[in-house]
Order: C-alpha cells, then structure tokens, then sequence
C-alpha cells in the first residue's frame, strides 16, 4: 500500500468519526432538548413533570404484607399498600363488601372473609384509587368495584 492511500485512508476515517460524532452528538442533544419539552408545561410546576405525570410513570403500589384488620370506627376493612418506601393505608367500606358478597352477613367475621375471597378485585380498585390521586389514606365504596 503505497503513502498516498494510507493518508487517503485515514483522511476518510478520521473525516467519518469526526462527522459520526458530531451528528451522534446534535442528535443526543435534540433528544435530549425533546424530554426537556415534554416534561415542561409552561408556567406549570417549574418545568418540572406535573404530580400526575410522575405518579403514574414512577409510583407502583405493592401489598407485600396480606393483613387487614376491621375498622369498627369506619365500618370498614382497613389494609396497607406500599409504594417504595412509603405506606399507604386503604379502607373497604362494608358497603364495598356487600356489593361483591351480596350474601354476607354484616359481623367481622364475615366482613374479612368477604375482603380475603375478594383480594384480587380489590387491590385492583386500590391501585386505580392511587393512580388518581394521591392522599393520605383511601376509602374504597361500591363505586370503585
């Protein structure tokens, strides 16, 4: 290979990489410039992502711990969901339980079996009532299932 190619080689690789970087770097930056705007809102929240936004892109709610207990003051079953390292708790009215067992008896007993052989129906409606908003404990009624 003679000297007049090899420069010719290395002109071309070094114009490519040159060229190659610079077009992965305005495109990076453009991307970049893309999910500044789209998480901004103008004259909202400091161009940060609104509550809304975040929750549902970050926050998963998870019930590691299966207890429940009856709340005799609310009338209601009262259970904990988590979501990192936060806890949150929820409540099943007894009307809730009513609406899915409608031949439940109205006593503890029965209120907790109604809530265990409902779990899945219920943690679904738990996880839409935080998805919506978030406050500091949830009252779950017969509207949510």
């Amino acid at each position: 290979m003679c000297a007049d190619s090899r420069q010719t080689v290395l002109t071309r690789s070094l114009h490519f990489t040159t060229t190659g970087s610079r077009g992965v770097f305005h495109s990076a930056r453009k991307r970049r410039q893309q999910r500044i705007a789209q998480r901004c809102v103008a004259g909202a929240n400091a161009g940060f992502p609104l509550l809304s936004e975040e929750r549902s892109k970050w926050a998963v709610l998870n019930f590691p711990n299966q207890s429940r207990v009856f709340d005799a003051t609310h009338r209601a079953v009262r259970f904990w969901g988590h979501d990192s390292a936060l806890e949150w708790s929820f409540f099943v009215t007894e009307d809730a339980l009513k609406h899915l067992q409608p031949k439940m008896a109205r006593n503890e007993a029965s209120l907790l079996h109604a809530f265990d052989t409902n779990r899945a129906a219920i943690y679904a409606a738990a996880k839409k009532a935080f998805k919506r908003e978030r406050k500091g404990s949830y009252e779950l009624t017969a509207v949510d299932f």
